[in-house]
């Protein structure tokens, strides 16, 4: 009445067929988004090889064992390792691959003693299973992994489809390897044979979608991010800086705030006397000397010119002093190296203010005025003070 019952035979042609279409789709999306290039041919790499491991499972029956279980047995476990690698590479978690080379080494082990000493099938669909399982495991925690910092639905949707595709193999391996062979071996329509195929259909389907989307929302990221960086010194330029700290003022929950302002002194002398191309090195180093001093939620920017701004949330007069003090003595001891091969020197002025947040929202973009005013007045003081020092604002502000 409703014609023939799924078998694994056509399942995995439909697979095959799918795996060939991501790949096309996978190295097409790489040519736009160079940024994720390497992740997005992992993943195309991972789709081929499973693809094509499973159309030659489907030709046992018309070409040789060595080609339709060896070879082909090992193409779909390098696919799930490429699969493993393409999250690894898109969400840059450095997985110690020493962890994923061991079921890698079981399923080939097996593999390669089922070939050399002719031992029954069950132990390569045991153990390349288990291996799957294993590899497949590792995705669901990356991803897991991943979810802690942003959490979207296709995300848990993904690995709950890996968790249940783990579970699924290895119940196969399971089965294989204590029940009868007729349960697992290719072809057969049995719950357990068709149950990891047919997971795995829904797992290359919703990973592929979980993966481009990943690499859309990451390129959309990344755009927006560098239309709020300065092109030469990398930190946010004038107006993204502005912008974020008041966000970060009228948001963050805080007793008191400070704010550092930096200039590097006789700036025009080092363009004059060295050329353009020196400044923007000086400029840039002195760029990265402030980005690795300050905390993942401090807000550094460049104000304009040569002044660079910070904004410190949560920090009082003393880590002020101590960051602008830092920044100063550090400065005077290091140089640049310029392309030709000179070496450039410079020094910091500092100024910075400290304020007491106060609690209504409205009044953030008041307090940074009057914040920047005080630090840049502080700032004025240490160059007339004859610069190469920081110099704090006179009194802390009171909250509005």
């Amino acid at each position: 009445m409703f014609g023939k019952p799924l078998d694994s035979y056509t399942l995995i042609l439909s697979m095959a067929m799918l795996s060939v279409l991501l790949t096309a789709f996978s190295l097409i999306t790489a040519r736009s988004m160079p940024v994720r290039r390497t992740a997005l041919h992992a993943w195309g790499l991972a789709t081929l090889l499973s693809g094509v491991g499973l159309f030659l499972l489907q030709m046992r029956h018309e070409w040789s064992w060595f080609i339709t279980s060896f070879i082909a047995n090992t193409l779909v476990l390098l696919g799930a390792a490429y699969g493993l690698l393409a999250h690894d590479r898109l969400l840059d978690l450095k997985l110690n691959r020493a962890r994923y080379a061991a079921p890698l080494v079981l399923g080939f082990a097996s593999i390669a003693c089922t070939h050399l000493f002719g031992l029954p099938q069950r132990v390569i669909v045991t153990a390349v299973s288990a291996a799957m399982g294993g590899l497949f495991a590792m995705n669901a925690i990356a991803l897991l992994q991943s979810a802690r910092t942003q959490w979207r639905l296709i995300t848990a949707v993904s690995t709950a489809t890996m968790l249940l595709l783990t579970a699924a193999l290895l119940v196969r391996a399971f089965a294989s390897a204590f029940g009868a062979a007729d349960t697992t071996r290719y072809g057969s329509s049995t719950a357990t044979n068709l149950g990891p195929f047919l997971l795995d259909l829904i797992y290359t389907l919703n990973c592929s979608l979980w993966i481009f989307d990943t690499v859309h929302d990451q390129q959309r990221r990344s755009a927006e991010d560098a239309a709020q960086r300065d092109g030469l010194t990398g930190l946010f330029n004038r107006s993204a800086f502005f912008e974020l700290a008041a966000a970060t003022l009228a948001r963050q929950p805080m007793k008191s705030c400070a704010l550092v302002m930096l200039d590097i002194d006789h700036f025009k002398r080092i363009n004059d006397s060295m050329g353009h191309a020196a400044g923007d090195s000086t400029l840039a180093h002195a760029a990265r000397q402030i980005s690795s001093s300050v905390r993942l939620l401090d807000l550094a920017g460049r104000y304009g010119g040569e002044e660079f701004c910070i904004l410190l949330p949560g920090c009082g007069i003393d880590e002020a002093r101590e960051l602008a003090e830092r920044l100063v003595a550090d400065a005077a001891r290091q140089s640049v190296r310029l392309r030709d091969g000179r070496t450039a020197s410079y020094t910091l002025s500092a100024g910075y203010a400290v304020a007491e947040v106060p609690t209504q929202p409205h009044a953030a973009d008041e307090l940074l005025s009057i914040l920047l005013e005080r630090a840049d007045q502080a700032l004025y003081e240490a160059k007339h003070l004859g610069r190469n020092r920081a110099v704090g604002a006179r009194q802390a502000l009171a909250p509005a």
